[in-house]
């Protein structure tokens, strides 16, 4: 466990389903303590009733946000400080895949907005209430090599496809993660991202009929999400994985991702050019 006196509490995001929701059940059966944080509060409270049910004994709380909207995720760092002070392991999970273009208030790509902004926000509004030893865990996909941050055009007006949008998020997800690696060496934290498998879940849009017969057929073969889970639960919990820091797993296992992933330059970019989208200036600690 990340501490050994008592139960870590963990914070996941897009934990009604898929990937999120099956990482929570396994580890509320590890020991930890939960934040369940879903866009849909109906689906949310209903996951927190069937892990409860699933796991005497689990501790879990509900919450509630979408990422599209910054304030709300102002609103759910607020919360999360005036409940628990802090946390052990922050999971972000949260993503979208949007079939059509689609922009939020603040006028944001919202794949782009949701996948990429949606974890930087959170992670910098909670990073003072991650103590020395907390574990930062980031999912992403595969789907990075295919991808390329558009600067001139970051929201791909006119020149949109849900896949490109879907691997540009992914590529920054794996940017984020490294350049906050070297931010987390002074706080003795570990922040890892991982690729969780070509996972049968309903993130894809499936009135696609194209995608939709693709993913039909290949369906026998594509991990469920507790396979897809694993590596998310072994950076969360596991004490090897304590030992990672500024990682990409596959399987629980370090593997390298595509070289691009690595150009420190382009990290720096999209770092402050996510903080100036995001209206927020990462803490200096």
């Amino acid at each position: 466990m990340v501490r050994a006196a008592t139960r870590p509490l963990t914070l996941i995001t897009g934990a009604t389903s898929g990937i999120g929701r099956a990482a929570a059940g396994m580890l509320a059966a590890r020991g930890h303590r939960l934040i369940l944080v879903g866009r849909d509060p109906v689906r949310t409270e209903l996951t927190f009733r069937q892990i409860e049910a699933q796991v005497p004994g689990a501790q879990t709380h509900a919450l509630r946000c979408d990422f599209s909207k910054p304030k709300e995720i102002h609103d759910l760092a607020k919360e999360v400080v005036r409940l628990f002070g802090g946390l052990d392991v922050l999971v972000n999970n949260a993503g979208v895949v949007c079939p059509e273009y689609s922009e939020t208030a603040g006028g944001v790509e919202t794949t782009f907005a949701v996948n990429h902004l949606g974890y930087f926000l959170l992670t910098g509004l909670l990073w003072d209430a991650l103590p020395p030893g907390a574990r930062v865990v980031n999912v992403a996909s595969k789907a990075h090599m295919h991808g390329q941050i558009h600067w001139d055009n970051l929201n791909l007006r006119g020149d949109y496809g849900y896949y490109k949008a879907y691997a540009q998020s992914k590529l920054a997800n794996l940017h984020f993660t490294f350049s906050l690696s070297e931010r987390a060496l002074s706080k003795n934290m570990t922040v890892n991202v991982l690729h969780p498998g070509v996972v049968a879940t309903n993130i894809w849009p499936r009135h696609k009929p194209l995608l939709r017969r693709v993913i039909d057929f290949a369906k026998p073969w594509m991990s469920t999400p507790e396979q897809g889970a694993r590596t998310v639960v072994y950076l969360a919990d596991d004490p090897q994985a304590g030992r990672l820091n500024g990682e990409y797993l596959e399987h629980c296992k370090v593997v390298v991702p595509a070289s691009k992933a690595r150009d420190a330059q382009a990290a720096q970019r999209l770092w402050a050019l996510s903080e100036h989208l995001c209206d927020f200036a990462w803490p200096s600690s």
